[in-house]
């Protein structure tokens, strides 16, 4: 398998010490192979290694730096949902998805909280991790909030 490319959108980034910071932080993940940061745009394109190093530690590394990725929320309304254990199971099963940054779920509400790396993951793509761990997702996942400006892109690709 090659390498994935990743643009992040930053916050927190404009000043140059966290900027250096988060250069330095990602260089040192094993795994990462290239950054490249472009201070205009708040963006850094990291390219690496999926099996060496999992996304989620990619954004760990520019936290840690004292900056923050961007992400966008989605709330997902799930029927036939009421226990501790389902509500692991489907925790997994979302935080398995490639790009989602953080899952939880909320049992009294029977909802879906999530987490995730625009342009990576689509809420279609997360319904569908819904309906794989046997869930029936009752509404479309709303984004809460987008990250990048309107026109903008960030995603993936293979080099």
């Amino acid at each position: 398998m090659g390498d994935e490319i990743v643009v992040l959108f930053l916050e927190g980034a404009r000043r140059a010490p966290a900027a250096c910071g988060v250069e330095a932080a990602l260089r040192a993940v094993r795994g990462v192979h290239e950054v490249s940061w472009n201070a205009a745009t708040e963006k850094v394109r990291v390219a690496y290694d999926p099996a060496a190093v999992e996304l989620r530690r990619v954004v760990e590394a520019v936290r840690a730096a004292g900056c923050d990725v961007r992400a966008s929320h989605a709330v997902i309304d799930v029927d036939r949902i009421g226990c501790p254990w389902c509500g692991g199971r489907l925790e997994e099963a979302l935080s398995a998805v490639r790009g989602v940054l953080h899952a939880s779920v909320d049992l009294p509400t029977r909802r879906a909280i999530v987490s995730y790396l625009p342009g990576y993951v689509t809420p279609r793509d997360l319904a569908d991790a819904t309906r794989e761990a046997g869930y029936h997702p009752t509404g479309h996942a709303v984004a809460a909030r987008a990250a990048p400006p309107a026109g903008a892109h960030a995603g993936v690709a293979d080099v």
